[in-house]
This record gives C-alpha cells, structure tokens and sequence, in this order.
C-alpha cells in the first residue's frame, strides 16, 4: 500500500516473511532497494545477524532527504534531487498516484550535460506549468535552452530568477490540492532546504 511519505507491503524472501513492513521512503523503487537490502542482510554470517526488530525499525525510520521528501503541506512541497529522465519518470510514477497534472506545479533546474529533451518531455507529461530556475550552480543548463526544450510539448515553461520567486506566496489561500514538486539537481534541493 503506497502512501505519500512511506510504503506499506508483506515481504517474503527465501521463506523468510515480513508481514506489513512500512518502508520510510514512498516510492515503487524505494521498495526494490529496501528489497535488496533485506536480501543483503539474510545472507551475512551467523554472527551478524540482524533481527527483524531491527529490519523493521531501521527501514520504518529511514530518512533520505531529496527523495521524495514533503517539507510542507498546504501547499504541498516536495524535494526529489532526480535528474535524469530515468530518475524523472520513477517520481512521476509515484507522484501521480496522488495528484493529476493539472494539479502538480514543476520547479527545476538542470545541468549542462542532461538529456535537457528527454526530460523536458517527461515534466510536460505530467504538468502544465514549468518554472526554470536561473540558478548559477556546478555547470548550469541555460535556462533559455531548457525553456526552449519545452516549446515542442503542452507546458508552459517560464523562468524565474530564484528559487523564491518561483515558490507560491505564502498569503495565497490554497484550498485545492497541490504540489510544488522542486526537482532537477542536488544544487536546486540545496537552495530549497535553505528555505525550508
């Protein structure tokens, strides 16, 4: 059962069962890498054996921030440092169980040597509003080429001077639901924990 923030799932590897195992990280690619690493765990030796006490409790309060990561609600805000298209289309995938498109509000920022495209084309397929963040970080992507990524599909992208600015007003009534999905590059979510 995917929730927003976590994941809930029976486990079952060579017979050995974790009947309702809360993952801390939301996403179908968080439950392969917990998956693996249950796996890891099964095979060490005798003498370190881990329980399923610990299983459970370090997998239910694992934290990685950038993955997915909600820093605040109302309106909805995530962090996800993705940034390729592989990585794009793994959140999408997630994200979309619980928003539509007309819903999700895309924050981003890439470098200079990302399939700019490919990517562009993932975002537009799940949103209709793009804010490119002009941000002078590692080996930036010129916003205007990003933003032109965009002319071949249905979103509109528009850039924006900072990351702030992007951000919807903290006086704005936000009564329908929403996300502002800040995604592209470790340098954006950095600027966005600075912030949150």
């Amino acid at each position: 059962k995917y929730e927003f923030q976590s994941t809930v799932c029976d486990v079952e590897i060579d017979n050995f069962m974790l009947p309702g195992m809360r993952i801390a990280l939301p996403g179908e690619h968080q439950v392969e890498n917990a998956l693996l690493a249950i796996a890891a765990v099964r095979k060490l030796p005798n003498d370190w054996q881990i329980s399923e006490n610990a299983i459970r409790n370090g997998l239910a309060s694992v934290q990685w921030p950038g993955r997915i990561h909600q820093v605040s609600h109302n309106p909805d805000i995530v962090i996800d440092v993705s940034h390729n298209p592989a990585g794009f289309a793994k959140t999408f995938s997630f994200i979309k169980k619980f928003y539509r498109p007309e819903q999700i509000h895309v924050l981003t920022f890439l470098q200079n040597d990302k399939d700019l495209q490919k990517i562009a084309d993932c975002i537009a397929l799940h949103t209709k509003d793009v804010r490119i963040i002009d941000l002078n970080a590692g080996k930036p992507l010129n916003p205007h080429m990003f933003a032109a990524a965009f002319e071949q599909t249905t979103a509109a992208a528009c850039i924006y001077p900072d990351l702030k600015a992007a951000l919807p007003k903290q006086n704005n009534q936000h009564n329908r639901k929403e996300l502002w999905l800040i995604i592209g590059s470790h340098y954006l979510a950095g600027e966005a924990y600075k912030i949150f």
